[in-house]
C-alpha cells in the first residue's frame, strides 16, 4: 500500500525543481558552445578524437555455478564493459569487468572483428585491470587507435 505524498514533501520536492532549474539557467550563459570554441580549441577536439579512437568494448564471458545442485553444468554468461588502449599493446579497462572471467575479447568501434585479450595485472583495491591483446596481428587494433 503506497503512503500519500504530503503537502509538505511535495512543496519541498517543486522548491528543489525550481531551485535546480534557477541555477542552471545562471549557469547556462557560462558555459561555452561547442562552435564558438577559439582557435586553440582545436587542439582540443584533437585530443577528444584522439582519445574516441583509444576506446575499446570489452566482451566478456563467466560461468555461474549453481551450488545447490552441483551436478549441473554452469551456464555460460556474457557481460561488457569499456576500456581504452595505453603504450604498447595493452589495454587499461575496471576490474570488476573482468574479475572473474572464462575470455576477454576486444574491440574497437569502428572495426568489425574483435581480438582476443589477456588480463595481465589486476587490482581489486583500485579497480583497475590491465589487458594485452593475445592475438597474432594486434598492431591492427593497436596502431591504428594511436
Amino acid at each position: 500500500m503506497r503512503r500519500p505524498i504530503l503537502r509538505s514533501q511535495l512543496r519541498f520536492s517543486l522548491r528543489s525543481c525550481v531551485a535546480f532549474l534557477v541555477c542552471f539557467a545562471a549557469a547556462a550563459p557560462v558555459l561555452p558552445a561547442f562552435d564558438a570554441l577559439s582557435a586553440d580549441s582545436a587542439a582540443e577536439r584533437e585530443n577528444v578524437e584522439a582519445a574516441n579512437r583509444a576506446v575499446v568494448k570489452v566482451s566478456v564471458t563467466y560461468f555461474v555455478f549453481d551450488y545447490e545442485s552441483p551436478w549441473n553444468a554452469p551456464a555460460v554468461r556474457a557481460a561488457s564493459g569499456t576500456g581504452f588502449i595505453i603504450d604498447g599493446n595493452r589495454i587499461i579497462t575496471n576490474a570488476h569487468v573482468v574479475s572473474s572471467s572464462n575470455t576477454v575479447r576486444v574491440q574497437r568501434p569502428s572495426q568489425r572483428r574483435d581480438y582476443e585479450a589477456r588480463v595481465t595485472h589486476i587490482a581489486h583495491d583500485c579497480d583497475l585491470a590491465m589487458l594485452t591483446v593475445a592475438d597474432r596481428d594486434n598492431d591492427a587494433v593497436i596502431d591504428s587507435a594511436l
